[in-house]
């Protein structure tokens, strides 16, 4: 029996992405693997009234030392502190961090445990924002050379996509083939929707909406940026200006955030109120069940990781449409379970939906039952915990 803990920023009961990526690769853990590993979680998210996890043991912390500029590296240093004791008085034998963002925080635990620390990198806060955008965090710059640095101490780097692990090789180690290579492993372990989404197979299909199409991302200005909702506004109206618009067309955008009122100016500014319909922030029930509505779902990201709103799509046995050269390549077979379109590019991704468009209803079907197989082959609880295993046991 091996104890491992996880090093969690955003946890249950949150219900964001980041959130239910790690909770449901635990969940996963939990039900296949119950007999080899003991799971521990170490977490800021408090629990707010919310009833305990159960066969996990959870770690609640709470700092008294507020993260601010001046703070920010005492703040980790406590939050070291209150980990050790417990890594020491559980007797841990591997710590998984999810993302690399609390630079001072690694730099101690990999100093201290080493070859008992894993680090598994997402995407954007862990990835683009310390490479290239030094403004969202106090310190960023010399966070992101402490990142960097614990990045070459560090001997298991995991991803949840492939892209990443490329990423990380090309931007944390200046492309020297022995800083990248030297006492390194590295692995991939997906994200997984969970097992609580229904089969595609029993979904009833009179509730699709016919040329109902969907999108999600947050609204905020980082979210605007990385989503491309410009791209795909323009896409659809790329489409209604060459007259390759069904008279039903929708499409569906869910999120809210503080450039909300500018995304509906522009789609007013094209003309496009009638084909475009803004639905704000649902919950995550809310959001699988329009999933489940939807003819197909759109995710054109100029930097994205292994989405899990995609994802989920996969699982609810729905085509999608994607943009290129991103850690969403894992989830599609370009002509599939959906088609590619150019980053940036509304004309390749008007040229994609019309694709779509024309395929009839056993195609779409088709095209549905090839995500649930990738999702099922890639991405099922199943699958992402003989990940982890295997990731666990070369280590040993």
């Amino acid at each position: 029996m091996r104890n491992v803990l996880f090093v969690v920023p955003d946890f249950y009961p949150d219900s964001t992405g980041f959130a239910n990526a790690c909770h449901n690769l635990i969940q996963s853990i939990v039900k296949y693997g119950s007999a080899d590993y003991r799971i521990y979680v170490f977490t800021t998210t408090p629990l707010n009234g919310e009833e305990e996890l159960r066969h996990i043991k959870v770690f609640r912390y709470k700092s008294r030392i507020p993260d601010k500029k001046l703070t920010h590296g005492l703040h980790q240093v406590e939050k070291y502190a209150v980990c050790r004791r417990l890594i020491e008085q559980y007797q841990i034998d591997d710590i998984f961090l999810e993302t690399n963002t609390f630079p001072y925080f690694e730099n101690l635990l990999v100093r201290n445990y080493k070859d008992r620390v894993f680090v598994r990198i997402h995407s954007t806060m862990d990835t683009e924002a310390p490479v290239f955008h030094r403004t969202l965090r106090p310190n960023l710059a010399l966070d992101y050379f402490l990142e960097r640095r614990f990045m070459n101490r560090v001997s298991h780097i995991v991803s949840a996509s492939s892209y990443y692990l490329d990423f990380v090789k090309s931007r944390f180690y200046k492309n020297n083939i022995y800083d990248i290579w030297e006492h390194k492993s590295y692995s991939i372990i997906h994200n997984t929707a969970g097992g609580g989404i229904t089969d595609p197979e029993e979904t009833d299909m009179a509730e699709q909406s016919g040329n109902v199409f969907l999108t999600l991302g947050k609204m905020s200005r980082p979210g605007v940026i990385q989503k491309g909702f410009t791209d795909l506004f323009r896409a659809v109206y790329y489409l209604k200006e060459k007259g390759a618009m069904p008279a039903d067309f929708m499409l569906h955008v869910i999120g809210d955030g503080e450039r909300a009122a500018d995304l509906r100016m522009y789609v007013k500014k094209l003309c496009l109120e009638n084909n475009i319909r803004f639905l704000g922030a649902l919950s995550h029930e809310q959001v699988i069940h329009e999933i489940q509505k939807s003819k197909a779902v759109l995710l054109l990201s100029r930097f994205e990781g292994q989405s899990m709103f995609i994802t989920e799509t996969l699982a609810c046995g729905r085509p999608v449409i994607l943009s290129d050269h991103n850690g969403m390549a894992d989830l599609i077979v370009h002509g599939q379970n959906g088609y590619l379109c150019g980053t940036g590019d509304p004309v390749d991704a008007a040229l994609k939906i019309s694709r779509l468009l024309s395929l009839d209803e056993r195609q779409v079907r088709n095209m549905g039952a090839c995500s649930r197989g990738i999702y099922e082959e890639k991405f099922s609880e199943k699958a992402v915990y003989e990940q982890f295993d295997n990731t666990i046991r070369l280590r040993t």
